[in-house]
């Protein structure tokens, strides 16, 4: 749902209202290596293709607020979807192709791990510096106990379904969402998983849990769920409009902010009771959002960076040296990293 010039964005506004034209834009749900993240996959890779025809070799970029550069050789030109910042020096990156990238050093050299597959990954957790998480199209969930040296399949009980964000608040406790509605939750590190799904025709494309009991979901058509018993009963907030939603993120149990089509940006000061809409600064659409405190990055079509300092009321752009759709950002104390297509890696924040 990004801001191809104004006709094809009447277009996706009007596909916004369809659900059923929107559906088949959407999720090709069985085929496998057409598995795309809904709007926001299908999207990604036709900005790569646009905006990167004929362009061989990958693209590590950085954005304008003192950043720095990472090696390319390891990435090729896979479209990385997910990130993870542990600490300062251990972060991850998965992407399309299967690819799952390491950097122990704050990203001056970084590996490439084997997952054992070459289908979509799309969002990666880590609990602890060892313990971590991938979930991916048709069904994967990967976990690994070695920071990734050797990662294993798990049982999601759904391989038939993508699953687009993976959140973890210890190394026990977590949860992933994907299309109709699914949401799987585990409380044994990922061993066994079971359905806390909301019965509903939507796909959730981001889950933010602050707790073990406190957290959130956003999807299609502005829909926002809140769950304060562990996702054991979800309750639906109206936001107001019924834009898509890609990312969302909670300061704590009041402040939160949610990110979507068009740059579409929601606050609320309430857990999510009453939700205002604010200026992102960007017509872009928007595909992930962080936060370190007060402090938010969003990214998303055309390299659009925007920041926030109080978290999410205004906003900030942040030039950035690619137009490259950036689909995932992460952050730990102010400083981050951005995820985009053609292996477009931004290393963002202050130095």
């Amino acid at each position: 749902m990004r801001n191809l010039g104004g006709q094809d964005r009447e277009m996706l506004l009007s596909l916004n209202k369809k659900k059923g034209m929107e559906r088949q834009m959407n999720f090709l749900k069985k085929e496998g290596s057409r598995n795309f993240k809904g709007f926001k996959i299908f999207f990604i890779c036709f900005f790569s293709i646009l905006l990167c025809f004929g362009c061989k070799e990958a693209k590590i970029e950085k954005s304008s607020e003192n950043n720095k550069e990472a090696p390319a050789s390891v990435f090729g030109i896979d479209d990385l979807y997910g990130v993870d910042i542990f600490d300062s020096k251990n972060t991850w990156a998965v992407g399309y192709w299967g690819g799952i990238f390491y950097t122990g050093d704050g990203g001056k050299k970084w590996v490439k791990q084997d997952g054992g597959t070459t289908g979509p990954l799309y969002s990666v957790c880590f609990a602890t510096p060892e313990k971590g998480w991938i979930s991916g199209a048709n069904g994967v969930i990967l976990s690994t106990s070695d920071g990734g040296k050797k990662w294993v399949r798990l049982n999601s009980g759904h391989p038939d379904k993508p699953f687009f964000l993976i959140d973890f608040v210890n190394e026990k406790t977590g949860w992933a969402v994907g299309t109709w509605g699914t949401i799987i939750k585990t409380t044994d590190g990922g061993q066994n998983w079971g359905n806390v799904s909301i019965d509903e025709d939507i796909s959730f494309y981001d889950i933010c849990f602050i707790d073990e009991n406190n957290g959130w979901v956003a999807g299609e058509f502005g829909s926002v769920f809140h769950t304060a018993d562990g996702s054991k009963t979800w309750v639906k907030q109206d936001i107001g409009a019924e834009k898509t939603l890609f990312g969302i993120y909670f300061v704590d149990a009041l402040k939160g902010c949610a990110v979507g089509i068009d740059g579409f940006t929601i606050v609320t000061q309430d857990g999510g009771n009453t939700w205002k809409t604010v200026s992102s600064g960007s017509r872009e659409s928007l595909f992930g959002i962080a936060g370190d405190g007060n402090l938010l990055w969003a990214v998303g079509a055309r390299g659009s960076i925007v920041k926030s300092l109080d978290a999410g009321n205004t906003w900030k752009t942040v030039k950035a040296t690619t137009h490259m759709a950036m689909s995932s950002v992460d952050l730990f104390e102010g400083h981050g990293w951005c995820v985009g297509s053609r292996a477009v890696l931004l290393k963002i924040g202050v130095y």
